[in-house]
């Protein structure tokens, strides 16, 4: 059960968990029963890096007419704020067109930096959005 958060990524609908999830592929687990004890050892994932969500924007990409559409933004996120939603396509990232799923994913990760997106939404209205890249957390 994933308590209700008033704050943080557990707050944001659709990143409640992940953390835990993250730290606890980090470690491996020895249940000691007999005296009701757990272990944790840190094992090969420990040192990496945390894939911090930065925009809240989760992408996907539409072959059969090109580009790269938004499938999600989180609540309350930048980019929620700023009027980005679920089925608009990125046109492109500070002046570089967006045709490669990819590419787009590693412009959305420069963190700390802010970013200019143009979109373009189903019915045809045009976005110029600012937001800058922090964690979420």
């Amino acid at each position: 059960m994933v308590p209700e958060a008033g704050g943080g990524v557990s707050s944001y609908e659709g990143y409640a968990g992940i953390l835990g999830a993250d730290i606890i592929k980090r470690f491996t687990t020895v249940l000691d029963y007999d005296n009701k004890i757990i272990y944790l050892k840190p094992n090969a994932f420990f040192d990496d890096p945390f894939r911090i969500p930065l925009s809240g924007i989760a992408t996907y990409s539409k072959k059969e007419s090109g580009g790269v559409i938004i499938y999600s933004v989180v609540k309350n996120s930048p980019a929620y704020e700023k009027g980005l939603r679920a089925g608009d396509r990125i046109i492109s990232i500070d002046g570089e067109l967006i045709n490669d799923l990819q590419q787009c994913r590693k412009l959305l990760r420069q963190k700390g930096k802010k970013i200019k997106i143009k979109a373009i939404s189903e019915d045809g209205t045009k976005k110029n959005v600012s937001i800058r890249l922090e964690p979420l957390l």
